[in-house]
Formats: C-alpha cells, structure tokens, sequence
C-alpha cells in the first residue's frame, strides 16, 4: 500500500507567498493604469503616419531590407549610434512591414513601461509621490515627441533600458551594504544583479549613447541612500564609467565625422557655449513645469556674449547651486540639490558642450529632457504627497481632486499636441504657425507640397527658406530644381552653384548642376560636374546615367556604354538605363544585345515609349 502525504508549507512560506502575489497583482494594476492612460492620451497618435526623419531610419532605409543589412547594421557606420533601435526596426519591418500604427504602438508601450519603472524605482527608494511623479511622467506633454514620433523609438527604448539598469543596480546595491550579506537568503544573486544591471547598461547605450551620464545618475543615487560617500562604494560605478567612456567616444566622433557638424554654425566659443548651456537648462525647467507653447524646432537663439542679459540664466543656476549645497543638509535642500544635479547631468550630453548636428536649426527639442525632466517631476510629485499627508482625514479625499484634475490637465494637452504629429504637412505647418522664421519647416513644407503636385505653394515655401538664410543649401538646391524643371537653365545653374558653395560635398547639386550645363550644351564643364558628384557618391546611380547620357551626345559611344553598365551594375532595375544602353550599342552595330536591353527596359517599364520605338524600329 502506497501512502501520499500532504507537506503543509510553513506559515512563513504562505506568508511570503501571499505577499508574492499581492505585491505581483499590485504592479500588475499599475501597469495597467498607467497603460490605459497613455493609450487614452495617445489615440491621436495612433492614427499618425510618418514624418521628418522617419524615412532615412526607417521606411528608406536600405539597411531595414534584408539580412545583410542587419549585418551592417552591427558591423559598419550604417547603424550610426543606434544599432539596438535599427535593430527593433529591422524585426518590426518583418512582421508588420511599414504600416504606421504597430511603430506608434510600440512606442506607446514602451512608454507606459518606462512610467512603471519610474514608479517602481521610487518605491524601492522609499520616496514619497511615486504613483504622482509615475503618472505625471506617462502624460506630460513635453515627452510627446518621443511618444508620437516614431523615430524617437530610440528615446523611449533607451530610456527603458536606462531605467532598467537603476532597478537592477538598486536590487544589488539593498544587498551590497547590508552587514552580513552571507546570512540573507538571496546574498547570492547579488553579483547577478550587478552583471545583468551592466548588460542592461550596455543595451541602453547600443539604444542611444546620450545614456552615458547614467554613471552620474547611479552616483546620485549612493549618496540618497547613504547620505556620503564612501571609495569602496563608488568602486562599483567603474564599470559603469567605462562602458560610458566608449559611448562618449563613439558619439563624439560619429557627431564629428558623419553627421556633418562642424563649420561656422559649431564655431562657438567655450563661454558662449556656457552661456547657451545655461538658458538651456532654465528652458527645460520652464517646459516642465508650464508645457506652453511647444514647438516642433523651437527658434535658434542668436548668442551675443557682450549683452549683459545673456549672462543673467548662468548668474541664477549659479546662485541656486550655491543656495542648495549651503542648505543641503535640511529636509527640503537635499532632495532639490540632487534632483537638480541629475537634471543637470542627465541633460548634460545635449547641452550644447559638444557638437550636435540640431544645433543647426535649434538648440533646444522636447525629446532632449525625456529623461532628465524625471529629476522635476519626482520633486512635483514629492510634494504633492506631502500636502496630502498634512490634510486632515475628512478633507483627504477633496485632495485628491488637485493631482486628479492635474493628470487631466496634462492628458488633454498630450492628446492635442499629439494631433500635429499627423504627417509631414501638420508637423511643419504647426512649426511655421509657432516660429515663422524656421527656414527648416518651410523648405521641408515646400518639400512635401511638391511630392503632392502643389508647385505654386511649394515654389513660395522654397523661396521664403531661401529669404530667411541665403547659405541654406537644400533651399538653394530646390529653388534650382524648379527653375531648371520650367527650363531656365541659366537660374538654375545659379542656384545650384550658391548650394555647392554653401556645402561642397553636395552630390544631388553636383549633379543637377551638370543637367543644367547639359541643357546649355556647356558638355565639358557637365562633364566635370557629374564626376564630381561621383567622388562624393560613388554609387550615385543618376550621376552614372546622366554622365553616359552627356558622352553619347559627345558621339563618345564606348565611354557612354562603360558609364550606362555602371549605373546598371548599381541599380540592374532602372529601365532609362537598359533603353539608352541599348540605342547606343545599336547605333555601334551590335543590335542584338542592344535588343536584349531594349526588351529588359519594358520588362521594367511596360510603357517606356522610347524603348517600344527602339524595338519596332529594329522590327523586333
């Protein structure tokens, strides 16, 4: 006869697991909270399509097509400083192709985990108004355009992450400084935590490399839980410092070499760059605490360091550090001192103290301080528990009508502020509406207006970018393209000239400056000015077309059959390439492969009038 026995658990043990699950179907109804908040704040979003940028990381991205892309993406500079994001992008686009609406959702998601995680690192500091700063963070309306701009995934991603890493950094260091670690019960998974809080780290900074000032933040964080600072506890931060150290290089090159920042507008001095640091910090604090009003590119400020004014947000940072450390030691200045140096810190990359290609437009964007406005909010949401604390039980829940009526306030605004992230033409008319003088929104409107067929209205916004700033080159490029498309050739070459003077590594100039001396018959000088837009851009496919083309009107057959094959060896698909390669190879007698390209050409290209001609000419 077989006995079974039933164990009946301690009390201990049902007790811990009682608290398990509490603890468990708590967070769980956070989350969903919190969720259900954004998602409700957001559902303008939801309905957005792409704008400014999302092309070159996302829908244009050759690298996002197949799996050698992802390889490059991890091997080459084709993943410029965000190779985790392209990475998400890259499985996205195998699961849901480039339909808008699962990239908001992500984003949507990914944010509600962040507010979470804020909430539940303020929980295991034991700081007051966790659930108020968590809730204020989900809806504030300055971290709309992380939320709703589908390029900032590597926003809310690494800040993920970011936040990820304190969490697990928190649940090593409970155990670190406890006095006899190898008495509790999870001692041992305290390296674990430590190893996979570094892991983390490193995810963030592959996210996006303006996480490198987490160290500082980890810094912060020793000294709220000690209250000083001890060597062998800042040891363990080391780590830390390196892994950052190695994004910092690598964004400060890539920023140098590759994105274009340097010249006359990354020419300013160390103190204009103080004083810029400064206002900036003063212009963050401002959009926390009254979100009013928020633009897409914010005006670039003119920095003039003999004017006494500009000298005024440097003189008060000052005067408000030196207030806080002599008063740090009272209940109110230690948490206002830290929560302003990680403020500081955290926005320190983005400062202006380093060459940052925005800086051309503006030296401020609302997706700057996603993460460093959590320093202001923990403080608001810090006092908001503390006054609840001091009403009287019968006017507890009146109280809660305040943070109540807060959160709404802010959910309204997120959800119209997220309506302008529409598509490309409401994002850069709301900026035009709020800064007329953004030479950027109304060249990239002119842009868009154009790809719709409004030339008329284009042709105005191309021109007023140009009146705005005569050395902007793209404005100058547009302007040339339209006087060239209306065949004055002359203007043309005009403006496309003052875009290479203002940028002389401009390919698409280069090269729509040779169509233009094409169409003078100027053949020589084209000539030169095609080659030069082939050194800029090696596989510049339309270069290569247009340079065969300008030496078959040379009665140059074979250099024009050597540069039609090279554009074909780029592009095996562009069908005006098969068709001219094919006139000329018959026109040298060697009608057969000419015919064979003349037939690929329509294979491409169904109705390729010319080619079509070629063939019944050849009775074919």
């Amino acid at each position: 006869m077989i006995f079974y026995t039933h164990i009946t658990p301690s009390p201990d043990r049902n007790v811990r697991n009682i608290s398990f699950m509490a603890k468990f179907r708590e967070r769980i109804f956070i989350f969903a909270v919190l969720f259900i908040a954004v998602f409700l704040a957001y559902l303008p979003a939801l309905q957005a399509g792409y704008i400014w940028d999302d092309n070159d990381h996302l829908t244009e991205n050759p690298h996002l097509e197949d799996i050698q892309g992802l390889k490059r993406i991890w091997t080459s500079f084709a993943g410029v400083y965000y190779p985790l994001v392209l990475t998400t992008f890259w499985f996205m686009r195998r699961l849901f192709g480039l339909h808008p609406l699962p990239y908001h959702l992500l984003n949507i998601f990914l944010h509600s985990l962040n507010a979470f995680l804020l909430w539940a690192i303020l929980r295991e500091m034991k700081i007051k108004g966790g659930i108020f700063a968590a809730f204020i963070f989900a809806l504030h309306p300055v971290n709309v355009q992380s939320v709703a701009w589908v390029t900032e995934l590597k926003n809310v991603q690494s800040g993920f992450f970011y936040l990820l890493t304190i969490l697990t950094f928190l649940k090593f260091y409970k155990i670190y400084i406890q006095k006899s670690p190898e008495n509790t019960p999870c001692s041992g998974g305290k390296w674990t935590w430590y190893g996979l809080s570094l892991f983390i780290y490193s995810l963030a900074l592959l996210s996006k490399t303006s996480t490198v000032v987490l160290p500082a933040a980890l810094i912060l964080l020793i000294w709220w839980i000690n209250r000083s600072y001890e060597i062998r506890r800042l040891l363990i931060t080391i780590p830390y410092f390196i892994l950052s150290l190695l994004g910092s290089a690598w964004t400060i090159g890539e920023q140098l070499l590759h994105s274009g920042a340097t010249g006359a507008e990354w020419s300013q001095t160390f103190l204009e760059r103080i004083l810029i640091a400064s206002r900036c910090l003063w212009f963050y604090l401002q959009k926390i605490i009254f979100p009013h009003p928020l633009v897409f590119i914010y005006p670039r400020w003119e920095v003039d360091h003999t004017k006494l004014l500009w000298y005024v947000p440097a003189a008060g940072m000052a005067v408000i550090f030196i207030i806080l450390i002599l008063k740090r030691k009272t209940s109110w200045g230690t948490p206002t001192l830290l929560v302003l140096l990680f403020f500081t810190a955290t926005l320190f990359p983005m400062l202006g103290f380093f060459n940052m290609y925005i800086a051309r437009y503006t030296y401020v964007a609302d997706h700057f301080p996603y993460l460093a406005g959590i320093g202001p909010i923990i403080l608001i949401g810090y006092g908001i528990a503390q006054l609840m604390e001091k009403m009287n039980s019968r006017k507890k829940p009146l109280a809660y009508l305040v943070p109540l009526a807060l959160l709404v306030t802010l959910g309204i605004l997120t959800s119209l502020q997220s309506r302008i992230y529409k598509n490309i033409e409401t994002i850069w008319r709301d900026t035009i509406k709020k800064n007329p003088r953004c030479w950027l929104a109304h060249n990239n409107l002119g842009e868009q207006l154009s790809r719709e067929g409004k030339m008329e209205e284009a042709l105005k916004r191309f021109s007023k970018a140009y009146d705005l700033k005569h050395d902007y080159e793209t404005a100058c490029y547009n302007l040339g393209t339209y006087a060239l498309r209306m065949g004055e050739y002359e203007k043309a070459a005009d403006f496309f000239k003052q875009a290479i003077r203002a940028n002389p590594d401009y390919p698409e100039a280069h090269n729509n400056l040779g169509n233009a001396l094409s169409k003078m018959n100027r053949l020589g000088e084209a000539i030169d000015f095609y080659k030069e837009a082939i050194r800029i851009k090696p596989r510049y496919v339309d270069a290569w077309f247009n340079l065969g083309n300008t030496f078959f009107r040379m009665n140059k057959s074979d250099e024009a059959v050597e540069n039609y094959r090279k554009a074909l060896s780029i592009n095996p698909y562009h069908a005006d390439a098969h068709c001219n390669l094919g006139v000329v190879l018959i026109e040298m007698g060697r009608k057969e492969e000419g015919a064979l390209h003349l037939k690929e050409a329509l294979r491409i290209a169904p109705d390729h009038a010319v080619a079509n001609q070629a063939l019944q000419s050849l009775g074919k």
